[in-house]
């Protein structure tokens, strides 16, 4: 799956791909399906990728997700904000020995984990008006 949203004064030009989306166990033997987004998303990852995670919550919990994307980085607090009309859980990844942090918010929704970190793939820098587009149905 490739899918492109394309800017209209530039149709020929897509400004956001979809990677195929993979799944991953993680060291807990509990799988999650991970999506990358970004200009040429790179199915291996890299901090300038953006992505959407669907995990199982009775297998991951948002603390036990943030801590398997940088196993030497610091905890970060977490924050209950509200996204789409739902709260949710937002928190910071990286720091420490890792010289950036990456904007996470989790929700559960309709039985599943869905964890997304939205930003700019130079800057890192939360996309926040992208995030707080975000609807859930």
């Amino acid at each position: 799956m490739n899918l492109s949203a394309v800017a209209p004064e530039r149709a020929a030009e897509p400004i956001v791909r979809l990677a195929t989306a993979s799944e991953f166990a993680g060291k807990s033997g509990g799988f999650y399906k991970d999506a990358k987004l970004g200009i040429d998303p790179a199915p291996g990852g890299g901090p300038g990728n953006s992505q959407i995670v669907i995990a199982d919550p009775k297998q991951w919990t948002p603390e036990q997700f943030a801590q398997a994307q940088c196993s030497t980085c610091p905890a970060s607090p977490f924050e209950n904000v509200t996204l789409g009309g739902e709260p949710v859980q937002r928190t910071q990844v990286g720091g420490g020995g890792v010289p950036f942090t990456i904007t996470w918010y989790f929700v559960e929704h309709n039985g599943k984990l869905i964890a997304l970190a939205i930003h700019d793939p130079e800057t890192l820098k939360s996309l926040d008006d992208v995030i707080q587009s975000i609807r859930f149905q």
